[in-house]
């Protein structure tokens, strides 16, 4: 597989360990503005580079990178707007399966969907998808990732809704004509299975769908939590 690393960011150099872990056969070449950032990335990485002069938008550079040959090409530095120009140049000259575009400010996700990359690292969603999950208290937390591959997955911690005397059971038989994974688990316990366990402060609901069915999932859960006659919906 030949991979594509464009930029000298932070990110860019998590990026090649993680391309190297992932395909230990890769051929990874790196493109940056400077020959010294290049070489300096290349030296450090085991990797191959094709520098600038200052500039990411020349076209010969893709040509040396031999970007019509490449597996993916993901554009890593930190300006968005050199990213969604890269995006675009890179998506009108060549037919890449899969242009991945890192995404400093996430109000830019939807310009770089429109300027031709196919998939987005958004750094921010997931720091605040981590908070979300972590200190979020009855109410359902929408994880990211899994949109990748046409999953949705979102969790719920409990809190106030222990009171309701809810059971795995009746979550169960509330979803049990949906195509959906219902898993429920606490810390010291660790995975339930048991139908008639009920609800704790601090369990996790994490309801796995595929994409466009986890609302009607939730609003099953969410009836279930009003006919037992308390909570609220969040």
């Amino acid at each position: 597989m030949r991979y594509i690393v464009i930029g000298s960011s932070h990110w860019a150099r998590f990026i090649i360990e993680e391309l190297k872990n992932i395909d230990k056969e890769a051929e990874i070449i790196v493109v940056a503005k400077s020959v010294e950032i290049a070489e300096t990335l290349a030296k450090t990485h085991n990797v191959d580079y094709v520098h600038g002069h200052g500039t990411l938008l020349d076209d010969e550079l893709y040509e040396k990178a031999e970007a019509g040959n490449a597996t993916a090409i993901i554009i890593a530095t930190e300006s968005d707007s050199l990213n969604l120009r890269l995006a675009e140049l890179l998506r009108e000259k060549y037919e890449t399966p899969m242009l991945i575009c890192l995404v400093n400010n996430p109000l830019n996700a939807e310009d770089a969907i429109k300027y031709g990359c196919n998939h987005l690292l958004d750094p921010t969603t997931v720091v605040v998808d981590k908070i979300r999950a972590l200190l979020s208290k009855d109410k359902w937390v929408k994880t990211y990732i899994p949109l990748y591959f046409g999953l949705e997955i979102y969790i719920y911690r409990v809190f106030e809704r222990a009171r309701l005397g809810v059971t795995l059971g009746m979550l169960r038989s509330a979803l049990s004509d949906l195509d959906v994974k219902l898993i429920v688990s606490n810390v010291m316990l660790g995975h339930i299975d048991k139908s008639d366990y009920k609800l704790r402060e601090g369990d996790l609901i994490v309801i796995i769908t595929p994409a466009g069915l986890a609302k009607k999932a939730i609003g099953r859960v969410e009836e279930l939590f009003r006919s037992l006659g308390r909570g609220r919906v969040e």
